[in-house]
């Protein structure tokens, strides 16, 4: 949970707490606190704020103000944004989408309620305030009224995504607050605690993306590698005749057809090639084999030396199959 200004804040998604990435202050201006979350369509989202004063919460979404709300010392709680009311007890929740992209010309630089150049960002502003109460006469119940808030939710040309995937919308009405909650009849007012300086006192700027592209852009980290199982190597080995060749001292083999070969003489074995046999036999002891078939570009050839008197040897050809 980033900590900033000796206040928190942080986003659930469909109430599980997303993982901040790459937060840090701004250079230029100390009360800004940048980081990255991570963002999936279709879930609900929550911004949520710690603080020990009376503070003055405006929540911006793509350059909207969404949501204003005054927090009181005495509460101890923090506050909270999860939607916009709609009616009396009804409340429209914050939701992650995707971008929808056109190249109908027709969107190409239409004005709506969204700047499309802060999409994927939400800004939380928070004031240090003076805030007091003040009691109402008991009367009638008004007619429920509210700012209009609405983020737009249509479709945008894509020359003018800037690199988001992801925006914020507004779900379907949900109900909101306890069964039977009436108003209250209490009014509030605040002002600012320095009357000189009324800029936010901490500002933390939520950047969202899809996980895949904070991975693909090193912000967050890649998920562990896994090596995959490797499937066993079918191997065949074949038997070969050995004829001496006079003069030169070494065996040459020569491969017999598979045909031919009893069903002794042949060997079928499962496994992983993991030595050779060789080719050319020298006669003398102190020449090594240096010449194998088989994998040897692969495996390492062992130092190898064979007794003066070798007899005639049948040795063996390995052919691999997967």
């Amino acid at each position: 949970m980033p900590e900033h200004r000796n206040f928190k804040a942080r986003i659930l998604c469909d109430g599980e707490l997303l993982e901040e990435y790459k937060g840090a202050q701004d250079a230029e201006d100390e009360r800004v606190y940048t980081c990255w979350v991570a963002s999936e369509a279709g879930k609900a989202s929550q911004i949520l704020q710690d603080r020990e004063d009376v503070t003055l919460s405006t929540l911006i979404t793509h350059g909207v103000e969404t949501h204003s709300y005054v927090d009181l010392a005495s509460t101890n709680k923090g506050g909270a944004s999860s939607g916009v009311k709609s009616g009396p007890g009804e409340l429209r929740p914050y939701v992650f989408s995707n971008v929808l992209l056109t190249d109908d010309e027709a969107y190409f630089g239409v004005e709506n309620t969204t700047d499309t150049s802060k999409l994927g960002n939400i800004t939380l502003q928070i004031y240090l305030v003076h805030a007091h109460t003040k009691i109402l006469p008991r009367r009638k119940p008004r007619r429920f009224h509210t700012k209009v808030v609405d983020l737009y939710d249509g479709a945008v040309h894509e020359s003018t995504k800037k690199f988001c995937d992801h925006r914020i919308t507004l779900g379907d009405a949900i109900p909101f607050g306890p069964p039977g909650h009436r108003p209250s009849s209490r009014k509030l007012t605040w002002k600012p605690v320095d009357r000189n300086d009324t800029r936010p006192h901490a500002i933390f700027q939520f950047k969202y993306r899809p996980l895949a592209y904070l991975q693909a852009q090193g912000i967050a980290p890649l998920p562990p590698f896994e090596p995959t199982p490797q499937r066993p190597i079918r191997i065949e080995v074949d038997l070969v005749e050995q004829n001496k060749d006079k003069g030169n001292g070494v065996y040459r083999g020569t491969k017999r057809p598979l045909a031919d070969q009893s069903s002794s003489e042949r060997n079928t074995t499962t496994g992983c090639a993991a030595s050779h046999m060789p080719l050319f036999l020298p006669s003398s002891s102190e020449q090594p084999y240096e010449q194998y078939i088989g994998l040897e570009s692969i495996l390492p050839v062992p130092h190898m030396t064979m007794p003066a008197s070798t007899p005639n040897v049948k040795i063996k050809q390995t052919e691999v199959r997967i």
